[in-house]
């Protein structure tokens, strides 16, 4: 059962200032933070484009060193920090993970708003500019682009056909707006059970 569609992916060019640090006297080493290790996105993309591909285009003078923060163990915030203060250079993440630094990054990623890619679309280019600025306020950071990730899913132990079956279960959600939409199918499912009552 779908709780949203599309949410957003972000990368992030992590300074103003080009931060390439010096191996030898023409190599450049770039680090950077990946999204999830056990994600095929990370797997196929990001991972050997950053550990292979970079020095196989340049010859061996651009060095790319990603790691996942899955295997860093750090979080979305904690990275944006780190990136501000110059230990990565690039860093990939969900808008809705550097939330507790700023209820601004969650516009991007309204939950139950985008429905199909079109729409996506539309959000992102709409929403761009503001993250844009609030990306360079705060961190100091260039955002770069921002493109799709996987529709996210609810996960149970026993079968879900309808709101009702949630009733009574304990649900996690990572995003304040999933909160209020959660909370909110309470109210309905309260609402509909009072209006199946007034028509017995």
């Amino acid at each position: 059962m779908k709780l949203s569609t599309k949410l957003l992916l972000l990368p992030l060019l992590a300074c103003l200032l080009f931060a390439g640090r010096l191996l030898a006297a023409d190599t450049i080493i770039i680090k950077a933070v990946g999204t999830w290790g056990y994600f095929t996105n990370y797997q196929k993309h990001e991972g050997p484009f950053w550990n292979q591909h970079m020095a196989e285009v340049s010859d061996g003078q651009i060095i790319g060193e990603i790691k996942p923060q899955t295997e860093l163990g750090l979080r979305g915030y904690e990275i944006m920090r780190l990136v501000k203060n110059g230990v990565f250079d690039f860093a990939f993440g969900l808008p809705g993970y550097v939330v507790p630094e700023s209820e601004i990054f969650e516009g991007a990623d309204l939950s139950s708003l985008v429905q199909n890619i079109k729409v996506q679309r539309q959000v992102a280019d709409a929403y761009f500019p503001t993250l844009a600025r609030a990306f360079g306020e705060k961190y100091n950071a260039k955002l770069m682009m921002l493109y799709p990730f996987p529709s996210q899913m609810i996960w149970c132990n026993s079968p879900v056909n309808s709101i009702e079956d949630l009733r009574g279960k304990r649900v996690r959600v990572y995003l304040t707006t999933l909160g209020i939409l959660w909370k909110g199918s309470e109210r309905f499912r309260s609402a509909h059970r009072f209006m199946m009552f007034l028509r017995r």
